[in-house]
């Protein structure tokens, strides 16, 4: 920036010259005045005319007075603020000055204007000098203004040396001009110095801020003689802030380190989440989305787990074979490894074999006991499940579940057990339709469906309703059984669910019967959970009898949903549903060899691990210790376990009306 230093930087505002008036500028013509009014006022007392005219000379003086110190007051005020401009302040003061002395003039007697012009004349001098103080100290301002302004500009030069060496030639040339005295000088020389360099300085630090290298050159910068006329404490202030941001530096790099050896565990954290679903999939025997695939791999590119993961994907079609067989068969693989390995010695190789192939096993287990058919279809039994339409209710259902019954046939042979054409979700659906009905319809809707599916099935649709709802799962595994004098069994154990809950039989009372049935029941049927559910049933009968006021017998109860219990050969059986004991004796002698070939194709059955023939076998049954083992199916004992048959599994023994 430059700026002028001539003239205009050492001439001072000089003094105004005051305002000169005439002595007789404003008096001529005034001897005739006054002989005219001399003749005007004759009549008017001389002394009285005098002292009005002094006063009005007086009042006129004052005001002309005022009227001139209010003008200087205001060309003053209007150079203080700027809106007149200082070097033009002394000529608009004697042109509007002598105008207003004219004009105040005039208003004065003419034999006073001499004495108040004289005063007038000399007031204005002295209010010129007022305005002559005033501009004076407004361009003093504007000078001191502009190099205000100068070092604000200065400032923000590249260059602290010669930005520092230019305001010093301004401030020392235009200083006085400004008002500014010697040591004023000095000090706004020295501080625009110290600012120009701070600046410099602070401009450098904060440019430097991303950079560890060139903070350490800013740092060796500041303290270098280049830097001399910056102040000490901005000095600190500075090389402190430069080692903030170093710091600052080394924690965002150790961040930025953290945060990648964070990010990388991450990413080994998901692919290891990723490859152990892979993993059990694979070793699931489940079929694998190639989309999904496709995403799992590219988690894996570059992890600890890639390699395992390719191993993982190719063996994932012999786990889909394992998972497709028989449970029975995966247990007799399972066997076979572990026999294999304690006779010929493990490997890491083929325990791994074996860890596979028994987690294929336990998940297969695990999905056809919760949920059948989606376990089937996840493992490529199924390709898909067949479609069944539950919105049109039960008669619907019982229509349109025969290709549902073919794929339950299907998954049988896998799982080992009857299964429910029913999905887990399916189940909840149906459960409900059967409840929007009352007890007797509900009945009738079961009876027909256990018509359409079969008594196997339809134990497999009680045993998946068992969990959530037991009178209904009791229900189904009834399926069409009649009363001996008529009527679904069925119904009877849904009208005493509903007088049970109704308070219809006291409380009281079904405790003792479920203690009576449980005395009669408990060491009877195969397993706890058959005896837990004939009680469960039965209570329910005798409470529907009670409140019909029919069959009203613990006994009566028991046989109407399992048969009667009758002491056989030294031990408890329950007869099959509708026999009475000699029809049931008359079935044993009924049966031949030929009802066990399917059992016991070689001819034999093993007792205590002999071979003896079945023709032998048959003509002892009437004698036998029996155990029951389901509706109308029966273990025969030897000694402290049961007669099997050539693969190991016990010998049924089947007695029911007209089935062999």
């Amino acid at each position: 920036m430059r700026i002028p230093v001539g003239n205009f930087g050492n001439q001072t505002a000089q003094a105004a010259p005051g305002v000169r008036v005439p002595t007789g500028a404003f008096v001529d013509g005034s001897a005739e005045a006054m002989q005219q009014t001399g003749r005007q006022l004759s009549g008017i007392g001389a002394d009285l005319l005098e002292a009005q005219s002094r006063a009005q000379t007086l009042r006129q003086m004052t005001e002309s007075k005022g009227a001139l110190v209010g003008l200087q007051d205001e060309i003053s005020r209007s150079v203080e603020a700027g809106d007149l401009d200082p070097a033009k302040a002394q000529t608009v003061w004697d042109e509007r000055s002598k105008k207003l002395m004219g004009d105040q003039l005039s208003k004065v007697a003419a034999g006073q204007r001499e004495t108040v012009g004289a005063q007038l004349g000399e007031l204005g001098q002295s209010l010129g000098f007022r305005v002559r103080d005033a501009a004076t100290k407004r361009t003093q301002q504007n000078i001191g203004g502009d190099l205000t302004a100068l070092g604000i500009a200065l400032e923000r030069e590249n260059d602290p040396a010669k930005a520092s060496t230019l305001y010093d030639q301004s401030v020392r040339a235009m200083g006085p001009s400004a008002g500014w005295a010697p040591a004023q000088i000095e000090s706004n020389i020295n501080t625009f110095r110290e600012k120009a360099y701070a600046t410099k300085a602070y401009s450098l630090v904060n440019g430097a801020r991303n950079s560890m290298a060139e903070l350490n050159k800013v740092e060796s910068m500041l303290n270098s003689e280049e830097f001399a006329a910056l102040d000490p404490q901005r000095r600190a202030v500075l090389l402190n802030t430069t080692t903030g941001y170093k710091t600052a530096l080394e924690q965002r790099a150790v961040a930025q380190a953290q945060r990648a050896e964070i990010q990388a565990a991450k990413r080994d954290r998901q692919a290891a989440g990723i490859f152990a679903e892979v993993q059990q999939l694979s070793t699931q025997g489940k079929k694998l989305d190639p989309q999904y695939l496709a995403g799992a791999a590219a988690a894996m590119t570059g992890t600890p787990y890639e390699a395992a993961f390719k191993a993982a994907v190719e063996q994932a079609p012999a786990g889909t074979a394992l998972a497709m067989r028989p449970l029975s068969e995966q247990r007799e693989l399972l066997d076979g490894l572990l026999a294999e390995g304690n006779r010929i010695g493990w490997t890491p190789t083929r325990q791994e074999m074996y860890d596979k192939a028994q987690k294929s096993y336990e998940a297969s287990q695990r999905d056809y006991k919760a949920d059948p058919l989606r376990a089937a279809v996840d493992r490529s039994v199924l390709p898909e499940l067949a479609p069944l339409d539950v919105s049109g209710g039960i008669a619907g259902i019982t229509q349109g579940v025969q290709a549902r019954l073919e794929q339950a046939k299907q998954v049988e042979v896998v799982a080992g057990r009857p299964v429910s054409p029913f999905t887990s979700d399916e189940a909840v659906q149906v459960a409900s339709l059967f409840n929007t009905l009352p007890p007797d319809q509900r009945a009738t809707s079961i009876a027909t469906l256990s018509k359409a599916v079969g008594t196997r099935t339809m134990s497999a649709i009680a045993a998946q309703l068992d969990s959530k709802d037991r009178s209904l799962a009791l229900a189904a595994a009834l399926g069409d059984q009649q009363r001996p004098n008529g009527g679904l069994v069925s119904e009877q154990i849904l009208r005493g669910e509903q007088a049970m809950k109704d308070k219809r039989v006291p409380d009281a009372d079904v405790t003792r019967w479920r203690s009576e049935i449980a005395a009669e029941v408990r060491g009877v049927f195969a397993t706890t959970e058959m005896e837990d559910a004939v009680i469960d049933a039965a209570v329910r009968v005798r409470a529907d009898a009670d409140v019909r006021k029919e069959g009203r017998s613990i006994r009566n109860a028991i046989e109407n949903v399992a048969g009667g219990i009758v002491d056989f050969n030294g031990g408890k059986i329950p007869l099959p549903l509708g026999m009475t004991e000699s029809q049931f004796e008359r079935g044993l002698v009924a049966l031949t060899p030929d009802s066990f070939t399917d059992q016991a194709p070689d001819g034999n059955v093993f007792v205590a691990g002999k071979a003896v023939p079945v023709s032998e076998f048959v003509k002892g049954l009437p004698d036998a210790v029996l155990r029951h083992a389901g509706q109308g199916r029966y273990t025969v004992s030897s000694g402290t376990g049961v007669v099997l048959n050539q693969a190991g599994q016990p010998v049924i023994v089947r007695v029911s009306n007209g089935t062999r």
